[in-house]
């Protein structure tokens, strides 16, 4: 099965992206990972005519400690990433407390 026609827009910031996203409206789709969006818009649970690519939105790929106990995940961050063990060490060097809701893989993913 062969995915719908749309439109594929690849901004260059985040204000960019959110101009088409504001000008688009219910039309439009965010793809970061792609794996939800594509298989549902191949059996055509959605069918966006806009689809925004984020991936390459330098800002949305990053992983950053903020001084205060916190850390902000990008949109476009893959599980590779994550799984890198400097991050996930600099992230969980003081967990919060409940239980652990990530942990490094014990195998290299593909995507890198």
């Amino acid at each position: 099965m062969r995915l719908p026609k749309f439109e594929y827009v690849k901004p260059t910031s985040t204000e960019e992206a959110l101009a088409v996203l504001e000008k688009s409206g219910n039309k439009a789709r965010i793809l970061a990972g792609g794996t939800d969006l594509l298989v549902n818009m191949k059996y055509r649970v959605i069918r966006p005519e806009i689809v925004i690519g984020i991936k390459t939105i330098e800002n949305l790929s990053l992983i950053a400690s903020n001084g205060d106990g916190h850390t902000r995940i990008g949109a476009a961050v893959t599980l590779s990433d994550l799984n890198d063990y400097e991050v996930y060490y600099a992230i969980m060097s003081d967990p919060p407390p409940g239980p652990v809701v990530f942990q490094p893989l014990p195998w290299p993913l593909a995507d890198r």
